[in-house]
């Protein structure tokens, strides 16, 4: 049916009023029952036919897996299309299987966790944003997330089937990337030292090895008696360590979160190639030009971190031995080191 507005001749299209004036579309605002689907579906309407623009998929999608779910977290698309963001849809695939029936969360959330899966299943996830142009394309699928039930059993006295990072401490004793203290202790709570890093690298990358014994001192500070030496012998020949400026080593040193990107980068064959960069910020206080940016890049992208709740990183702070051996199981789904 046609109408009239101002004394302009007007098209009626269900809730929408298209004004042709003089050649001129004018934008006025509208409900379309075609995109409530995918929320309000307020947005803008544009003469002669034109419907708003859905938005670019959303990036940098990440999922780190737990037991029988995992966390999934993505960036915004670049761009959002017509109108604010309504909906973002998870779409979850086990390794070598057909997509899981979809989840849906508010456009204002970031992150979310896929629950219901099955254990000991490795999973990709996809995100697609939504607005009053209806359903963007798909992201670039996640890296490789795990589940994994949690502990039953205390693999150490001081590690409780409570403690977050119990799993992943007993699957590091279960492939012999970690030994724990001569006590039977782990200490979880310790800074994990420079030595004992080389010692985790080594029985990952080289599973049921023995590195053979030092003849001369990789540093000046690590001796061929050194408990470590052929550990960090073997770091310094494969270019995941140079030491320090003065040819020390320091084997006693704490680790920084920093470092710890750093070292995994090599270990991994350093895919970006060495001397990475960033292009955007990984974290807040991690920015493009800082050191070690690339490499935490790099090392959030493959999910092996997804930083603190706050949104930080917190880079020189010092690795616990828990947390290390989540982020060495993390890589080892993605790496298949110990399969």
């Amino acid at each position: 049916m046609k109408r009239r507005f101002n004394g302009q001749p007007a098209l009626t299209v269900g809730a929408v009023v298209l004004v042709l004036a003089a050649g001129l579309a004018f934008q006025i605002s509208f409900q379309n029952a075609a995109v409530e689907a995918c929320g309000s579906g307020y947005g803008y309407g544009y003469g002669y036919g034109y419907a708003p623009a859905a938005p670019d998929a959303p990036v940098s999608v990440t999922a780190i897996g737990g037991d029988a779910d995992v966390v999934v977290r993505w960036h915004p698309p670049a761009d959002i299309g017509s109108g604010p963001i309504e909906a973002y849809e998870i779409e979850a695939t086990p390794d070598g299987g057909s997509p899981l029936p979809t989840m849906t969360v508010d456009g204002a959330v970031l992150e979310t966790t896929f629950a219901g899966l099955a254990n000991d299943t490795d999973y990709t996830f996809r995100v697609r944003a939504c607005n009053a142009g209806g359903f963007g394309p798909y992201s670039a699928p996640s890296n490789l997330a795990r589940t994994r039930a949690d502990c039953t059993l205390a693999p150490f006295p001081d590690v409780s089937i409570d403690n977050s990072f119990c799993a992943e401490i007993t699957w590091m004793v279960d492939n012999h990337v970690s030994r724990g203290y001569d006590d039977g202790t782990y200490r979880p709570a310790v800074s994990v030292s420079r030595q004992a890093m080389a010692a985790f690298l080594y029985r990952l990358l080289n599973p049921g090895d023995i590195p053979a014994a030092c003849t001369t001192a990789p540093f000046t500070d690590v001796g061929v008696d050194h408990p470590f030496c052929a550990e960090i012998q073997w770091m310094s020949d494969a270019g995941i360590t140079t030491g320090f400026d003065d040819g020390t080593y320091r084997g006693n040193d704490a680790v920084s979160r920093q470092a710890m990107a750093a070292f995994l980068y090599r270990a991994n064959g350093e895919p970006d190639g060495a001397g990475p960069v960033c292009t955007t910020d990984p974290f807040s206080d991690v920015v493009v030009g800082q050191d070690f940016c690339g490499e935490i890049d790099w090392l959030k992208g493959t999910g092996i971190t997804g930083g603190y709740d706050d949104g930080t990183y917190r880079p020189t702070t010092p690795v616990t031995r828990q947390a290390i051996a989540a982020f060495i199981y993390r890589n080892n789904i993605t790496a298949g080191f110990i399969v």
